[in-house]
């Protein structure tokens, strides 16, 4: 397997300062806890996502995003959902837009810091907030695991990891952004990278879930919506082999 490290050339951040950092971030990441990285990632910003309350989201007003916020509700209320697990929530600014009465949400984060606020500003009997790092600790109870942008920062290994752990649940949901092929036609099918800040897109790849190593053949694409002309989000409904 194609290693990162091997590509000569990966697609810069937005500005030098920024890449600097994803530098100094990504140069020791293999022998970091999620936790460390992940916090040291929101407390600089490194994403130069909208912030709030110090807490930063990318793209909240973006196309794709407010898509996908109407494509979860709708699927909610199809399949009459009541209990949700978010894999990666970030400051919950997204999900809470399509969270609806009675059903019991837990969201998932793997930054100290982040679920304190999370928990402060938001709990209450029906939305929770776990500190977890979902490679290596169990994941909460649900019908439905929603995980969005969380995976492609992640090792091979440690997304199978965590898609043997999603064999619990009912239905599975995963949104990731594929660099788009008009764009990058020699795109590098699901090429290794050490997890952090960055993902395959800045090394001009993607995760193909129907693809060695992942090989999923049960998958349904609910959407893809362009983004900047360079990326497409793609959302994907899986179910996952009990052989995986």
């Amino acid at each position: 397997m194609r290693k990162a490290d091997q590509i000569d050339n990966p697609i810069v951040a937005e500005t030098i300062s920024q890449w600097r950092e994803v530098q100094k971030i990504t140069s020791n990441a293999p022998i970091r806890k999620m936790a460390d990285i992940f916090t040291e990632v929101y407390e600089k910003n490194i994403w130069r996502g909208k912030q709030e309350d110090g807490y930063a989201v990318l793209n909240p007003e973006a196309e794709y995003t407010l898509e996908y916020i109407e494509l979860i509700k709708n699927f909610l209320k199809e399949k009459n959902i009541k209990q949700i697990v978010d894999l990666g929530c970030g400051n919950f600014s997204i999900s809470r837009q399509f969270l609806l009465p009675q059903i019991r949400y837990t969201g998932v984060e793997v930054v100290p810091g982040l679920v304190d606020y999370l928990r402060v500003k938001y709990s209450n009997e029906e939305i929770r907030f776990e500190c977890l790092d979902i490679t290596e600790n169990e994941l909460p109870d649900g019908e439905v695991c929603l995980i969005k942008e969380v995976l492609q920062h992640f090792s091979n290994d440690e997304i199978l990891g965590v898609l043997r752990k999603c064999k619990k649940y009912r239905y599975l949901i995963v949104t990731d952004a594929v660099p788009h092929p008009k764009k990058f036609p020699d795109l590098i099918i699901n090429l290794d990278i050490s997890h952090g800040p960055l993902t395959r897109y800045h090394f001009n790849s993607a995760l193909f879930f129907d693809k060695p190593p992942f090989n999923i053949p049960k998958i349904e694409l609910l959407a893809e919506t362009d983004f900047i002309e360079e990326v497409i989000f793609k959302t994907y409904l899986m179910t996952i082999p009990e052989n995986l």
